[in-house]
C-alpha cells in the first residue's frame, strides 16, 4: 500500500501539476483569445474605415470631374465667345471696307461719266474743226508737191528733149 500510496502521491501531484499547467493554458488560451478579439475588431475597424475611404473616392472623383467639366466648358464657352466676337468684328470691318469701297466706285464712276461727257464734247468740237483745217492744210501739201513733181517732170522731160539734141 506504501506504494500505493506513494503512486497515489505521485499522481496527485502530477495532477496538481496538469492543473496548474491546465490553468496556465487556459490563462494563456483566454489572452489568445482576448487578443484575437481585439485584433479582429481592430481590423473590423480598419476595414470600415478603408471601405467607408474607398466608397468615398467615386463620389470625390465624380465632384472633380464635375468640377473640371465645368471649368472646361466655361473655358470653352469663353474662347469660343471671343472667337465669334472677334469674327464678328472682322466681318464688320470687311463689310464697311466693301460698302466704302463701292461707294467709291459710284462717285468715281459718276465723275468719271461726267469726264467723258465733257471730253467727247470737246473731242467733237475738236475734231470737227481740226479735221477740215487738217485736211485744208493736207490737200494744200498735196497740191504743192504735185505741182513740184510735174514742174520737175516738165524739166526732165524739157533736158531730156534738149539732150536728144545735142
Amino acid at each position: 500500500m506504501i506504494g500505493s500510496i506513494e503512486e497515489l502521491e505521485k499522481q496527485i501531484e502530477q495532477f496538481q501539476n496538469n492543473m496548474m499547467a491546465s490553468g496556465e493554458m487556459v490563462t494563456s488560451l483566454k489572452l489568445m483569445l482576448e487578443q484575437i478579439k481585439n485584433q479582429n475588431e481592430s481590423f473590423e475597424q480598419k476595414s470600415s474605415a478603408l471601405i467607408n475611404r474607398i466608397d468615398a473616392i467615386p463620389t470625390a472623383i465624380d465632384n472633380a470631374n464635375a468640377a473640371s467639366n465645368s471649368r472646361i466648358k466655361t473655358d470653352v464657352s469663353n474662347e469660343l465667345g471671343q472667337a465669334v466676337q472677334s469674327f464678328t468684328n472682322e466681318q464688320n470691318r470687311y463689310f464697311q471696307g466693301l460698302e466704302q469701297t463701292y461707294k467709291a466706285i459710284r462717285s468715281a464712276e459718276g465723275k468719271l461719266e461726267v469726264s467723258y461727257e465733257g471730253f467727247l464734247d470737246t473731242l467733237e468740237k475738236t475734231n470737227i474743226a481740226n479735221l477740215y483745217e487738217q485736211n485744208q492744210q493736207l490737200k494744200d501739201a498735196l497740191n504743192s508737191r504735185t505741182m513740184i513733181l510735174m514742174i520737175i517732170s516738165a524739166v526732165s522731160l524739157v533736158l531730156g528733149i534738149v539732150g536728144l539734141f545735142i
